[in-house]
This record gives structure tokens, sequence and C-alpha cells, in this order.
């Protein structure tokens, strides 16, 4: 089986209510910004993931992940 095809896009998900921390204080965070990606295989099999990158944390946005 090999992977023949992928597929990634960012997302932006409104989360119920602000995140609020230390890094973002005040308000917080409204929004998050995610990476969906999906593989298919030369079988028919596919998958899907995601990647909810956190700047302050792990030096990731969702451009970077997708690079």
């Amino acid at each position: 089986m090999r992977i023949v095809r992928i597929e990634a896009a960012t997302v932006r998900v409104d989360l119920v209510k602000p995140y609020v921390t230390a890094d973002y204080p005040g308000e917080g965070l409204s929004h998050k910004q995610c990476v969906i990606l999906r593989l298919f295989s030369d079988s028919g099999l596919y998958g899907i993931g995601e990647a909810d990158p956190y700047p302050t944390f792990t030096y990731e946005s969702s451009e970077t992940v997708l690079q």
C-alpha cells in the first residue's frame, strides 16, 4: 500500500469561550487556526489527522505546519 495523495487545509475553529492564559491575557484567544490532513492510499484506504499549533508553546503556526 502506498500513499498516493495528501490534502491539507487550515480551518478556523471558534472557541466556545475565550482561552485566557499568560500568553493570551485580557480577552484571551477567541479562535484557533488548525490544520486538517487527509491521506489517500492506492488501495482505497484513507486517513484524517489534525494539528492544533499553539505558537507560544510549540513555536508552530498553521503556516509552518503546512511547510
